[in-house]
């Protein structure tokens, strides 16, 4: 609908009772924990000018979507569009520690001149831990 919305310049679309913004609406209401749906309403949102409440839909998803690379790697791309460097950054390194390894949002940052390396403790704690020799560990 979102795209049937743009094609015809017209909101509702000409075969809609409703809004873009009420069929997101309904959606979430129904499932509200649908992080796909909460992204797709915050793009929306961010492309209509509203960057306070496509944050706020965007941070849900972050803080309930920790151990879904695929979700947070999305959201940082997302954040990236919305030119909040810092917290796309926080999820490009979030990903990377989940060993996500596409590497677009790195691009991206960089082609921005954004991109910082994780700290080393960061990424110390990704890769396994070595074992410690016998003769050190009876000390």
């Amino acid at each position: 609908m979102e795209r049937l919305a743009e094609k015809e310049k017209k909101d509702p679309p000409t075969s809609s009772v409703y809004t873009v913004a009420c069929l997101y609406e309904r959606a979430l209401r129904f499932q509200p924990d649908d992080h796909v749906v909460r992204m797709l309403f915050s793009n929306y949102l961010f492309k209509r000018g509203k960057d306070d409440e496509a944050r706020r839909h965007l941070d849900y998803v972050v803080s309930t979507t920790s151990d879904n690379p695929i979700a947070q790697f999305n959201a940082g791309m997302l954040y990236i569009d919305m030119k909040v460097y810092d917290k796309a950054l926080e999820q490009a390194h979030k990903v990377m520690a989940m060993g996500f390894d596409r590497p677009e949002l790195k691009n991206r940052l960089a082609a921005v001149g954004q991109w910082v390396e994780p700290p080393a403790a960061a990424a110390s704690s990704v890769s396994d831990p070595q074992p410690t020799p016998a003769s050190a560990a009876s000390r």
